[in-house]
């Protein structure tokens, strides 16, 4: 699974950082090798609707004004997908 995080000014100040720690702590516990966290400057969302930030991209798929609840639902959706014998 790839989580893409905007790192754009806007996306930044909006909590893409607080997401960001929260993904690498999730990886480290769940010692999940392929969980890939990367960064762009900027996807260019909020040029196209300035309530956009943050803006955080999983396995392609845009998410607009992300919460941190709504990416750690949707990664650990793909964790449980990837790792079925899970109990978490």
């Amino acid at each position: 699974m790839k989580v893409t995080l905007c790192m754009g000014s806007n996306c930044v100040a909006m909590g893409n950082m607080s997401i960001q720690t929260q993904l690498e702590d999730l990886k480290e516990f769940l010692s999940w090798d392929s969980l890939e966290i990367a960064f762009e400057q900027c996807l260019g969302q909020c040029k196209v609707n300035e309530s956009a930030s943050p803006v955080v991209m999983i396995d392609g798929e845009v998410i607009l004004s992300a919460t941190s609840e709504v990416v750690m639902e949707k990664v650990m959706e793909g964790y449980r997908r990837e790792m079925p014998e899970s109990d978490i």
